[in-house]
């Protein structure tokens, strides 16, 4: 006796699009569906997704490519932070100084003495020469300011001096001064004035004032007591 065959078909109203006929056999029974569908052709996987490669699923080169070129400027990103931050630290660090011993001041590449007894400027240098150094040598505006905070109201020689030729000012290491800005003001008469001279010799010494009233170097006779700032290299100081 031969099985039951059964036919269904289904028609939809859309246009008209591949037909498609499934058989689908199961025993000795076979069904026979003849289905028509309508709608766009693309397929499914051609709707904004991105190209893969059906073997391994990896992306396309091209979006790899991308890929590669965003981490690149990430990293470079990342090196500038740090080269920024290696900028910041080192120029931190440059202004201080921990190797200088103990009654001596750090101040950028250099530490720095304040003596607490007085001698003339002469005798203020040899005992710089002493312990490693020389009376200061005043190179920037910030190291002026450095001087004035630590002097503190207080006179210190420091290392400049006329003695050699008048008029012409030199720093002990025989370097001529270049910048005259900061030499102070007595009585409306800027500095180096010669001022109420009794030494024969002079005012051919320069002394830091921290005053108030009389701020900045003065020329003062050599002969005077004063106390004395000196400066060195941390490894040349001897304790």
């Amino acid at each position: 006796m031969s099985a039951d065959i059964h036919y269904a078909t289904v028609n939809f109203s859309q246009k008209k699009l591949n037909k498609e006929v499934l058989r689908i056999q199961e025993g000795d029974t076979s069904t026979y569906a003849e289905v028509k569908v309508s709608g766009r052709s693309d397929s499914p996987s051609s709707i904004d997704e991105p190209v893969t490669d059906k073997n391994s699923g990896e992306k396309a080169p091209g979006d790899l490519q991308r890929r590669v070129v965003k981490l690149r400027w990430v990293f470079i990103i990342l090196a500038l932070l740090c080269l920024v931050l290696v900028i910041t630290f080192s120029l931190h660090f440059k202004s201080i100084n921990y190797t200088c011993p103990q009654l001596w001041r750090p101040f950028q590449s250099k530490c720095y003495f304040f003596s607490t007894v007085e001698m003339n400027w002469t005798l203020s240098q040899d005992n710089c020469t002493a312990m490693g150094g020389h009376l200061v040598i005043i190179e920037s505006e910030d190291e002026q300011e450095f001087l004035q905070q630590e002097a503190n109201n207080t006179q210190y020689w420091i290392g400049l001096t006329d003695s050699e030729t008048e008029g012409k000012w030199l720093w002990v290491d025989k370097s001529p001064l270049h910048d005259p800005k900061f030499w102070g003001e007595r009585n409306g008469i800027k500095e180096p004035d010669n001022y109420n001279n009794t030494d024969p010799n002079g005012e051919d010494c320069a002394r830091l004032n921290t005053d108030k009233g009389l701020k900045g170097w003065f020329d003062v006779s050599c002969g005077r007591n004063s106390k004395w700032a000196c400066e060195a290299q941390d490894k040349n100081i001897k304790l």
